[in-house]
């Protein structure tokens, strides 16, 4: 009876501590009554969302072979960069990424910067012996890369204006600091040259979890039109234990609460604007509630990136093709005698085809 959970004393336990922590929901809900809450309509606006595919869900095993699939596709089926890649920590195999895939090229020429100035994450020299996680690497490579799409489609728009919708908020842990601020920078350049707009836009979020109860408990948003609030860098810093990682570092945009449909119980939604375009915040939330209208399944979620997930997710046919010819590329360097060798230890392993469809992040 030594491993059964004692009843009692778990419901005293509960009960003190849960009485050491009701005081932090008051408080929230202070400051979610301080929420200044403003209506939003709807304005029409050419608007655009790349995303890559889901790391994990999108790679091909072959015992100990194993290969990462990297696509970017955008929200008109527009494939931006697709790679196949292997799963390695060798320095000169990530160097070569940004001399053969031009958009990455170009991403170091627009921040006027060298492939050690990009990430603490990405190898720089050998890691002779040491351990290193390679779907790590693998994570913030895609998504370095999906920033770098992003600011390519800024300064090459195919209307004016366009919106951009990012896959999450405008911050990121995968560069370093000067990099992001580099990156702000081109983002700015481009919308005073090119007219191009940007937000990020955030499913689930830390900050919305933190504040998710207080918001229900206010009615802050129950209302039966679209409405946003700006999250003041005070509760912004608040709900993050590190904000000093992304408050002012690795953030460049003001945090707002945006419901963008009209359904009273309809999602929340942070979303982050660029401190440059402050000043047309109400119209650039129009635009995005405009694509918001009639999107599905998720109502009042911006149809772009809905749109862009669907695109960038392959499908089961499509994995399947790609397996036949990584065991085509295996074979064709074994002579007959060992093929027969291989192709059992395929069947018997059955780990040759990793794949999904991907969700939200």
């Amino acid at each position: 009876m030594g491993n059964t959970l004692d009843i009692t004393i778990s419901k005293e336990e509960m009960k003190k501590a849960v009485d050491l922590e009701h005081p932090k929901l008051k408080s929230l809900r202070f400051l979610t009554k301080k929420l200044d809450i403003h209506e939003i309509g709807y304005r029409d606006c050419y608007s655009l969302a790349p995303v890559a595919t889901v790391g994990g869900e999108n790679n091909l095993t072959f015992e100990s072979l194993n290969l990462e699939i990297i696509r970017v596709v955008d929200s008109e089926g527009v494939e931006r960069v697709q790679k196949i890649i292997p799963i390695t920590t060798d320095p000169r195999f990530f160097n070569e990424m940004f001399e053969e895939i031009s958009i990455l090229n170009r991403f170091l020429t627009r921040l006027d910067i060298d492939y050690d100035d990009v990430s603490y994450f990405l190898p720089i020299t050998k890691m002779n012996g040491e351990k290193a996680n390679f779907r790590t690497i693998i994570k913030h490579f895609r998504d370095i890369l999906e920033w770098a799409v992003l600011l390519d489609m800024a300064w090459d728009p195919q209307k004016k204006p366009t919106l951009l919708l990012r896959d999450g908020l405008l911050r990121s842990m995968s560069m370093k600091d000067a990099t992001m601020r580099s990156l702000a920078d081109s983002f700015m350049k481009a919308y005073e040259k090119k007219d191009t707009l940007l937000i990020g836009v955030a499913k689930p979020a830390e900050v919305l979890n933190y504040y998710s109860m207080s918001l229900n408990l206010e009615n802050a948003f129950n209302r039966k039109y679209p409405c946003y609030c700006e999250l003041n860098k005070d509760m912004e810093e608040e709900a993050y234990h590190r904000a000093s990682a992304w408050v002012g570092h690795r953030s460049f945009g003001d945090l707002y609460l945006a419901k963008l449909t009209e359904n009273k119980e309809g999602i929340i939604l942070p979303i982050e604007i660029p401190s440059w375009l402050r000043d047309r915040k109400k119209e650039i939330l129009e635009y995005v509630a405009w694509t918001s209208r009639n999107s599905f399944p998720t109502l009042g979620y911006p149809y772009p990136l809905i749109k862009a997930h669907e695109n960038a997710s392959l499908t089961g046919i499509e994995m399947e093709y790609l397996a036949s010819h990584l065991k085509t590329e295996i074979l064709g360097r074994y002579p007959d005698a060992d093929k027969e060798k291989i192709l059992s230890s395929i069947w018997f392993k059955k780990t040759l085809l990793k794949g999904e469809s991907k969700n939200n992040e």
